[in-house]
């Protein structure tokens, strides 16, 4: 099995880029200001926009699906090895944790 190793990025114009070898392209554009950006172990990407409506994003295989919507400034992601995401929503001061089957809940909350 060969690993390739890559970069990723995000622009102000909503773009995910791939950088690669010397080279970069865009692997996804049209977000409304992407923030944190996180790889899992099946190659997905899952990604937060930072807004006050904002969203938890996985893009896989080119396909764009909308986890979470009308989080308050989400920003950082957290993946862990049995399969649960983390989401640190910034403007409610809470932690949210979803389990790999779907369930939800709030880790923490001021």
């Amino acid at each position: 099995m060969s690993l390739v190793r890559f970069l990723l990025r995000w622009t102000k114009s909503g773009e995910i880029m791939e950088y690669d070898k010397g080279h970069s392209k865009i692997i996804y554009k049209g977000l409304k200001n992407p923030d944190q950006i996180e790889c899992a172990t099946d190659g997905s990407l899952w990604i937060t926009e930072d807004k006050r409506q904002g969203r938890l994003l996985r893009l896989q295989h080119g396909v764009l699906q909308v986890i979470l919507s009308g989080l308050n400034y989400p920003q950082g992601i957290a993946l862990h090895k049995d399969g649960s995401v983390y989401i640190a929503e910034q403007g409610k001061h809470r932690v949210i944790r979803l389990f790999r089957h779907g369930r939800g809940g709030r880790v923490n909350q001021k």
